[in-house]
């Protein structure tokens, strides 16, 4: 009797066993016979691009709404020479990718473009806020990984930091229609440097090509802008121009002293435009270049992609010391999405740790700093690292927020612009 009992006992043992099994065989819920684990996925060169953002993988089983921070930090008496000239810590964040069988991937941006050379240890932690997102409270260590940022004379298994590859570029903002008699003023922005001379000339667009009566011409200078993002500008006199569509390319100067454009491979923009007939009245002729008293303005956007960074800059009439609101999100919820922001929130990396959250975008609070003439500049660097492609808005304002009241307070000045992301260039 007694061997008898023993053996239904095995059994009902081997059936929870089996049970247990297929539970987490077939689900993709964490098994709560199982404990949280997560782990990094080995780091080699190829873990860097070319920005110098350190991009980690890994295992976890944790939920997938869990928040995953990133702490990269050595210990400053392991630098060599007490160089003092870049950063020993940096921190960014990571989001979880759902998987199956209990165990999902998550992938994290590191920005490693400021750390010295030496032994890295990588610490992964779980944040949580308390009650009015008031404080971030982190988790012990979930999985750590040590790595060696190397220099020149590092061994081969060291990870090395890229020389970022400056791409050049010439670039037209977008050019209001006007009346024929008025004065046109023509902008953009570009990386070459300050002081250089830059050709322009505009045509008729009399067919397909653009080709036709060249009608001015003549050439400008770059001048200072922010953050590598340069700029120029043209004003020309439409009064000997009739009303009909028009193409203007601006190119850097070869030093030829000629004004003839032609298509010789030089780095150049092109855009077109429209002359209207004037409407009747009297016509105000002592300046024509329409311009609010209170503006900002968003230059002309580059290509983008998924994984990358890239400068979003503009001018504005408001004051230097200022601050402006850059919001980027998906456009279907432009109208119906609130975002809120940290004051103490000025650049992406802080957005990107979570204190702000996003939904496929970005936000932060911008300074303006000092331009040329009457515009003043602003610039905002946008990474694109966690966001999905599709099409988004960038908007840029004078809103604010109340905190105590936790209400927005709308501003006076704005500007928005559409722009497409892309999953990598074809």
């Amino acid at each position: 009797m007694k061997k008898k009992y023993l053996t239904c006992a095995g059994i009902i043992s081997a059936l929870i066993l089996v049970g247990i099994f297929i539970a987490i065989a077939l689900t993709s819920v964490p098994s709560p016979f199982l404990l949280p684990a997560t782990t990094i996925d080995p780091i080699t060169g190829m873990n860097v691009d070319d920005n110098n953002m350190m991009i980690l993988t890994g295992t976890t089983t944790l939920p997938i709404d869990s928040q995953i921070a990133i702490k990269v930090s050595a210990s400053p008496h392991d630098i060599a020479g007490g160089n003092t000239s870049g950063k020993t810590t940096a921190n960014g964040d990571a989001q979880i990718i759902s998987g199956a069988r209990g165990s999902s991937r998550w992938e994290g941006f590191v920005d490693i473009s400021q750390l010295l050379p030496t032994e890295y240890t990588i610490t992964l932690v779980t944040i949580t806020y308390t009650e009015n997102f008031t404080k971030i409270v982190e988790s012990n260590p979930i999985a750590t990984q040590k790595v060696t940022l190397g220099d020149e004379h590092s061994g081969p298994d060291s990870i090395r930091k890229k020389t970022a590859v400056k791409k050049q570029f010439i670039r037209l903002n977008a050019i209001d229609e006007r009346e024929t008699g008025e004065r046109q003023r023509i902008t953009g922005t570009t990386s070459l440097q300050p002081g250089t001379s830059l050709l322009w000339a505009i045509t008729e667009t009399g067919n397909e090509t653009g080709s036709g009566i060249q009608s001015a011409q003549g050439f400008t200078d770059v001048i200072p802008g922010m953050e590598g993002i340069n700029r120029w500008s043209v004003v020309c006199d439409t009064a000997h121009m009739k009303p009909a569509r028009y193409r203007i390319r601006v190119s850097e100067d070869t030093g030829n002293n000629t004004h003839t454009i032609t298509s010789d491979g030089r780095m150049s923009a092109v855009s077109d435009f429209s002359l209207i007939p004037p409407a009747p009245g009297i016509k105000n002729t002592t300046d024509a270049i329409r311009n609010s008293s209170r503006f900002v303005t968003i230059d002309t956007l580059p290509d983008m992609q998924i994984n990358d960074i890239y400068r979003i800059t503009g001018t504005t009439s408001l004051p230097v010391g200022e601050d402006l609101l850059v919001q980027v999100s998906p456009s279907s919820f432009m109208t119906d999405y609130n975002f809120t922001i940290n004051p103490k929130v000025n650049n992406q990396e802080d957005v990107s740790s979570g204190a702000t959250g996003t939904l496929s975008g970005a936000n932060s609070m911008v300074k303006i700093v000092k331009g040329s003439g009457s515009e003043n500049l602003w610039s905002f660097e946008l990474r694109t690292y966690q966001m999905e492609s599709g099409i988004y808005v960038v908007n840029i304002s004078n809103d604010k927020f109340d905190y105590p009241r936790r209400e927005p307070i709308p501003g006076d000045v704005s500007r928005s612009m559409k722009f497409g992301l892309k999953r990598g260039y074809q």
